[in-house]
């Protein structure tokens, strides 16, 4: 209670990333499937911390940023931990213990989805400047970046206008 619109906000984010990890897949050299199964599992961590931190009794009546704050710091190792009990292929299992700091080539595509996605939902929250060196990270310019970032605001804005 109190918190399922923040589950439910980690999982729309997560849908974005992992389309977005699937579209850049072939650009990067990663199997498509792979990208789109570590986008959209990446914060699964957050999810999970969040609903056992929810039912816990000490929780009961802690402002909700400070819950949302310990799920945050609690949501790459219960991310990892969940991805290695579900048997999932050491890429996603690496994408979910170290989603922002990656150490593989699966691990960067997300993170740069990531970046572009949290872009998309808020320009002020991520810088485009930030998107861009992510994205040449995994050598993609510019320009394929503004041509991944178009689709996505429409498809966002229906979302929006879909919930008021």
């Amino acid at each position: 209670p109190g918190l399922v619109d923040v589950v439910r906000a980690t999982f729309d984010h997560c849908v974005v990333v992992a389309r977005l990890a699937q579209r850049l897949a072939p650009q990067v050299g990663v199997d498509h499937e792979t990208a789109f199964l570590a986008g959209l599992l990446h914060d699964v961590g957050r999810a999970r911390c969040i609903k056992v931190l929810a039912k816990l009794p000490q929780a009961r009546g802690r402002p909700r940023i400070e819950l949302e704050a310990v799920a945050d710091e609690l949501h790459e190792p219960a991310g990892a931990a969940l991805a290695v009990a579900w048997n999932l292929p050491s890429e996603v299992v690496a994408a979910c213990a170290r989603p922002h700091a990656p150490t593989s080539a699966v691990g960067s595509l997300v993170c740069a989805a990531d970046l572009l996605s949290h872009h998309l939902e808020d320009p002020e929250s991520v810088q485009r400047q930030d998107v861009e060196v992510a994205m040449a990270r995994i050598g993609v310019s510019s320009a394929e970046v503004e041509e991944l970032m178009e689709p996505l605001r429409k498809d966002m804005e229906v979302r929006v206008s879909a919930m008021t």
